[in-house]
């Protein structure tokens, strides 16, 4: 017996502007999250460590520090930077889902996550 197999079309970013409810069934069908979650990582995370390549770290300690615990620091605060970036944001991409969540449901709302 062969099996029809029905391929579903992927949601596109173009069909949003043309047909945004067929876009809307197909995303409800096909989920697609880990794409965006990780493109989202990835640019936050190099974004905290550009932001902490602009930190002046001999104002910000409030001691004299010598040009090599100066260099450290900076490789530690960029080090850092990058960590909590890449872990930070799915966690607050998950802690802003149930928020939405939760309201949703205190408004007795019938949106599914």
């Amino acid at each position: 017996m062969e099996q029809e197999t029905i391929q579903k079309k992927k949601p596109s970013l173009f069909g949003m502007v043309f047909s945004p409810g067929i876009q809307f069934e197909r995303i409800r069908e096909m989920p697609v999250i880990w794409v965006p979650l990780i493109l989202f990582t990835v640019i936050m995370t190099i974004v905290s460590a550009i932001t902490v390549l602009n930190v002046d770290y001999s104002t910000v300690s409030g001691m004299e520090m010598s040009p090599e615990e100066l260099e450290m620091a900076k490789t530690f605060g960029i080090a850092g930077a990058a960590v909590v970036g890449f872990f930070v944001t799915p966690i607050t991409y998950l802690f802003f889902a149930l928020v939405f969540w939760g309201i949703a449901k205190i408004a007795k709302s019938d949106a599914t996550y």
